[in-house]
This record gives structure tokens, sequence and C-alpha cells, in this order.
């Protein structure tokens, strides 16, 4: 028995579920033991009817009763479907409605009981509080929520846990003792133990806190070891003229802002060095960041070397390249896409890009000078490193977090900032509102009036397809999907307009085949998941409309909003949200249409959440790190100064050090 078996050796998974477990990449019983759930409700105690009764509109209750009757209605203007249910206990009786969730009339069993968690709310029609839309479920229990995909319920990772747990799998601690004590951290067994089986709100948020600090603190550590390396390198020298520069930046078509000649200038005078250029650009969304790496890019090129542009989604990669092309070709440089299917190992173009696709170690090319990582933090350090190494080329990162220098530089060790503040000359601020489902009609009316003038629309939703899975009721909410949104405008005033859909999970020629017909302005409205999220530059379009806008993170909205406003028209984003009930869900909405700050939405998305409801990076700047670390610079520093030490006395901790080259091994062979 050991902690590095494949999940398909518990017995509760076997060979074929285990798949459904590596698509939330689970592939070894360690991974499982260390999957961080999203949040946990203990419902071992419920409230009487009486009592949730007395509970103020928008509060969510927990109780257990019985049904005594079911039906169903439908709504007069929209024909949604409402099923009923009138509830009881010792004390009294509620009512609870659902909509369009119509087979909870043949699940809910007359005289059955059941435990029901909800919100409370005012039926204006019988005058009385109701029970709104709540989850069912079989039994008083501790809830685990974790993150899912399809056919995998929280209850069965729940359940898989427990099992590795009896028998007998215990997870390895490879953090130096000295550095759990001196930050007063569980051990990652008994944190294991806490998160997965929390007692209380103080065990669950010291095991996360505890995982948390494991990424933060290794992702620290590989970011000196690469410096130990960075320094022992030799980068090719690349020069430029003040008069060429200014003959490359007078060509293009629009006018740069001070703040992107700033960073051309800085950029250029790094890569005129010896020394390897170590520099992240930051700005904003839609603030130019992709038009100065270009520039860059040029006299890399001119100086007789390769760039590599690394796009963190084929999306992405195809638009760089097309962009790249467009510029590229005045000076007579070829530019070329690499994507997983690409067969040929040697690379002669002279800039190349693509996404992890080009981490191949197969693949051969002439003479890197430079590397551009767009939206760098979903990479990660040894997958950087991995491409670095080889050509001992000058490295530029692209990132839309701002992020104070003094941070920087304990996250990363030796790196140079370069901001971008200002964005483009002509560009509108995007006007934002919360639209409460009462305003959705006047919304669209709204937007057809836009579409009518020309302008395209961006609509954003959380799932693909509505799905219900009786062994999955707690996990189970009525999302806004992509087939649900669709259907709602084919039957709202915008089922005239050219309507289509885009998601993760198409083939990758069908999303090509509709992005280019949205940017050509053949499709008036794109239905998408969050796959738009990052980068994908539309300029015709104008609005955007967030379904299910409570379910998405602020840093993540933002970047949603970078979608539009990247014209000299006025952009729209609105945002539909089912939960405005719900204090908080709206403070924190209201907190994203204050401000188009990603910095301080991130600090803001702290504020706002729930015990437990923690957060990685992936929506607000670096892969693993919680924002919170970012809020907190001596902290910071403190392990910095802990994660030094551990490297350079690494031959005391082999676990440590196993842990570290088995990071960078997996790297190499992705």
């Amino acid at each position: 028995m050991y902690i590095k078996d494949p999940v398909s050796k518990l017995p509760s998974i076997g060979q074929g579920r285990s798949q459904k477990y590596n698509k939330l990449n689970i592939f070894t019983v360690e991974d499982l033991l260390k999957f961080r759930p999203r949040t946990y409700l203990d419902l071992r105690n419920c409230e009487k009817i009486g009592e949730a009764l007395g509970k103020p509109k928008g509060e969510k209750v927990a109780i257990w009763a019985k049904v005594l009757k079911t039906s169903v209605s439908r709504t007069k203007n929209k024909g949604i479907f409402v099923v009923h249910a009138l509830l009881e206990d010792e004390s009294s009786q509620i009512n609870a409605i659902w909509f369009n969730q119509r087979y909870l009339k043949s699940f809910l069993k007359i005289g059955q009981e059941y435990l029901f968690y909800g919100q409370v709310a005012f039926d204006f029609s019988s005058r009385k509080k109701i029970l709104s839309t709540p989850k069912i479920l079989p039994q008083k229990d501790l809830y685990i929520i974790y993150p899912q995909t399809s056919g995998l319920s929280s209850r069965q990772i729940s359940s898989s846990v427990k099992t590795a747990m009896q028998l007998g799998y215990r997870l390895e601690e490879h953090i130096p003792e000295f550095v759990l004590q001196g930050l007063n951290l569980l051990e990652s067994d008994e944190a294991a133990k806490k998160m997965h089986f929390p007692n209380s709100d103080h065990d669950f948020n010291d095991a996360i806190y505890r995982f948390e600090f494991e990424s933060l603190f290794e992702f620290i550590c590989q970011n000196i070891i690469s410096n130990q390396k960075e320094k022992k390198r030799r980068a090719k020298n690349i020069s430029f003229r003040q008069d060429e520069l200014k003959e490359v930046v007078g060509k293009i078509k629009f006018q740069l802002t001070d703040d992107q000649n700033k960073a051309i200038e800085e950029i250029l005078k790094d890569m005129s060095l010896e020394s390897p250029m170590n520099r992240i650009l930051q700005g904003d969304v839609g603030s130019g960041k992709t038009i100065v790496a270009l520039i860059a890019s040029l006299f890399a090129i001119k100086n007789g070397y390769q760039v590599v542009y690394l796009a963190p989604t084929e999306i992405l990669s195809d638009q760089h390249f097309k962009t790249a092309k467009n510029f590229f070709q005045d000076y007579g440089f070829s530019v070329e896409l690499v994507t997983k299917s690409t067969s040929q190992e040697n690379l002669h173009s002279d800039f190349i890009v693509g996404t992890h696709a080009l981490l191949n170690r197969s693949l051969n090319f002439k003479k890197i000078g430079l590397v551009v990582i767009d939206e760098q933090h979903r990479f990660g350090v040894n997958q950087r490193a991995a491409l670095i190494e080889r050509s001992d080329a000058h490295l530029l990162s692209l990132s839309a977090t701002p992020i104070p220098r003094t941070i920087a530089h304990s996250l990363f060790g030796n790196l140079s900032i370069s901001k971008i503040l200002t964005k483009p000359v002509g560009r509108k601020k995007i006007k934002t509102y919360v639209v409460p489902e009462s305003k959705k009609n006047d919304t669209y009316l709204f937007v057809d009036k836009l579409i009518a003038q020309g302008q395209q629309v961006f609509v954003i939703c959380p799932l693909i397809e509505s799905q219900y899975d009786s062994d999955n009721l707690f996990d189970f909410d009525e999302i806004k999907s992509i087939e649900r949104v669709m259907s709602d405008l084919e039957r709202s005033c915008l089922g005239l307009r050219s309507i289509a859909s885009l998601n993760g999970k198409m083939k990758q020629k069908d999303k090509e085949e509709i992005m280019k017909k949205f940017t050509a302005g053949e499709i008036d409205v794109l239905v998408s998941t969050s796959v738009v999220e990052v980068g994908i530059d539309v300029p015709g379009a104008t609005v955007l409309i967030v379904e299910g806008a409570d379910r998405f993170g602020l840093s993540q909205l933002h970047q949603f909003r970078g979608r539009v406003g990247r014209n000299n028209l006025q952009s729209y984003c609105f945002l539909f949200a089912q939960n405005l009930s719900n204090e908080n869900t709206l403070n924190r909405l209201k907190a994203f249409v204050s401000t188009d700050d990603g910095f301080k939405l991130a600090m803001a998305d702290l504020k706002f959440r729930g015990a437990g409801n923690l957060f990685g990076m992936e929506q607000s700047g670096f892969g693993g790190v919680d924002p919170r670390w970012l809020d907190d610079q001596k902290w910071l520093e403190k392990v910095a100064t802990l994660a030094q030490k551990s490297v350079e006395k690494i031959d005391k901790y082999p676990l440590l050090d196993k842990k570290l080259k088995q990071q960078i091994l997996t790297t190499h062979l992705e």
C-alpha cells in the first residue's frame, strides 16, 4: 500500500470510474486525500419550521419535514413550470417551490421525510413565507462539497476519501518540521482528516490553510531553484536602435500609450544585455499588452532569433497567430501555429505560437531568442523552465493581474516588472449593471437595438448542459446552462437574431469555425462557457451578459468584462443573478459594478466569501496561490525566507527534494 497508488486501486473506484476522477486531476490516492472541498455544510442539527418562519427573507435554513402534498402549476406569462410542496413538522407547515424541475413532483413521496435546505422567501400571492428552491437531502449529516465533473458527485468523492483512510493510506510529510512549527501549521495527514471530515469551521479552515500554504511554499521553492539556474545562464544579445524603434512604432495604425512606450523601452534594454531577461508585463484586460510583446518579438527576429509565444488556450493561440501574421507580413517574417496535431518536429519559422504543445521535448527549434508567455499564471514554474532552459532565451511574461513589486519579489525572486496602467486612446469605460429577473426582457430589448446597429453580444453561462442526477441531489443547482439560455434567447425578442454557442468540449475545428464567423460579424450573439475568459478579442462585441453571475468570482467576471470595450463605442456588461435576495451576493456584485481595477476586485473577493469558500488564483492571478497571501507582505516575506532556508539545505529534507524533482519530471513529460 503506497500513497502514490493509482485511485483505481481503491475498491470504491476501480478502473472504470477512475477516469472521472482523472478529469478532476485526481490520479493517485495522494491526489484524492489532498483534493480540496469547496466548502462544507453541517446539517446534523436542523431547525423547526416554526423557527424558519421567523427568519428574515434571504436567510438559508435546514429543516427536517414530511411531504404532505405536491402539485405543479405553470406561470401565465413565461410558461415556467412551478413545483409546489407542502411540508410539515411538529411545529408548523411551510410551502416549498421549485422552478422548471417537474421531475420533483414524482421524486417527492407523500408522507416521506426529507432534509430541505434553502432560502426563506416571501410569496406575494399567498402573503406568506416560503422555502425557495431548496436542495433535497436524504438525511441529517455533514455534507462536504467538492468541485465536480459529470457523473461524479460530492457524495461519491467523500466516500472514496473515507475508504482510502480506512484502508490505512497516510500522507507523507514533505514540508520541513521547522517550517511547520515556525508557522504553526498542521501536519499533512492530520490536515487531510480535518479537511474531509471537519468537526468545526476552525478545523476545516486550518486544514485548507495548510494545503494552500503547501502550494505556495512549493511555488516559491521552485522559483528559488529556477532563479539559481537562471544566474548561471547567458542569454542572447538582442540589440536595437532608437531610430529603428521609432520607425516601427510609426507604422502602427493606432497611437500607443505612454505606458506602452515605456514598457517597450524597458523590455528592449533588458534584451540587449547578456544576462537573461525575466520580466513580467502587467496590464489590465484590454490594456494593449499583445502589441508590446509583438514589437519586442520583432527586434528579436531582426537579430536573427526565433520567438516562441506560449498561450493558455487553443482559441487564444489561434487568435495570436492571426494577429502576428498580420503584424509581421510587412517585414517578411514567417509565423507558425503549433497545436496538438502538429506532426512536424523541426520548427524553423521566425515566430512560433501555440499552447502546451510547445512544451513537447521532441520539438526542435532553430534558435530561440525570446519566449513570451501569455497569461503566465496558467503555466507552472517548471513548465516555463522546461522551455527556457533548452534555449538560453529571454523571458517575457504577460499578466492581467497587478501585483506589488515587493510581493512579486517574495513570490518570484529576481523579477523585473513593467506596468501598463492606462487604456488605449479612445476606449470608453464599460457600463456595468446588475439585472434582476424582472428586468431581463427590458435588457434584451435594449440589446436588440444595439444588434440592429451592427454590434455583437457575448453571453456567458456557468454550465454546458442541464443535468440532474438522483445520486447528486445536494450538488444540483438551478444554474443557467448554455442549453437553457439558448432556449430562452430563441423565445425572446432576440430570437430572430443569429445565435450560436461555444464551449470547451467542442472539437477545435468547430470552435474555430464559430469564432471565425463571430469575429467576421456573421453571428450576433455568442453563448459560451468560461472558455472566453482569457484574451479573446472581438472588436465588434460591445455587450456582455453573464448568466448566473453569482456563480463566478469577481476576478473571473473581470476577465469576462474584458472581452468587450475593445473599440471606441460604448460597451455594456449586464449581470444576471438568481440569488439577489442574498445580501452577500448583492454586495459582492455591487463591488464589481463600482470598480474596473483587477487587483481591487481580487481583494474584494476575500471580503465576501464565506467560511471555507476558498478559491485559488486561477481566477485572480497565479496558479495555486490564494490572493489572501498577497494582502500580507510580512507573512509572505517570512514564507519566502523559510523556503530559501529549505532549498539551501535541501539534502536534509529528502521528501521535499523528491517532491520538487517529481514536479519537474511531471512537467517535462507533458
